[in-house]
């Protein structure tokens, strides 16, 4: 396993930033003072000269979720409906309703239903005649 890097906190991040716009300071010799490697105080300064940002991006989170509080109100109303629905006729009826959502495929419905803490469960058809008493038996 790789290394953990140590994070720089954004106080001093501005403190190396305000260092660099201090015509009175070297940047270098604050990042020196404060511990943090120069080729770091380097990459934060170029940051800020690029993007103008001195804070760290936020890190983490979901990527491309297409699940939104929408769609799960949606798919809680259907299953309300009707709890026999196949994972297919449940994304069929998302679709009829929600036309301008983006669609989404039959595992996401499902993986989405598993994050709103409802299972899947197999339901068929038995015919009438399983239920006899002579079968039972």
């Amino acid at each position: 396993m790789p290394p953990r890097r140590n994070r720089i906190p954004n106080e001093v991040r501005r403190r190396i930033v305000g260092a660099f716009e201090d015509p009175t300071e070297d940047y270098l010799s604050v990042a020196d003072t404060l511990g943090v490697n120069r080729s770091t105080a380097r990459s934060i300064v170029a940051t800020y000269l690029c993007e103008g940002r001195v804070n760290e991006r936020p890190r983490g989170g979901r990527n491309n979720v297409r699940a939104d509080n929408e769609l799960r109100d949606c798919i809680n109303e259907i299953l309300n409906e009707n709890c026999l629905l196949t994972l297919q006729q449940i994304n069929e009826e998302l679709r009829r309703r929600l036309p301008a959502k983006p669609l989404v495929c039959d595992r996401t419905t499902g993986k989405t239903m598993d994050g709103m803490l409802i299972s899947v469960k197999m339901a068929r058809a038995v015919p009438a005649a399983c239920n006899r008493p002579n079968v039972i038996e």
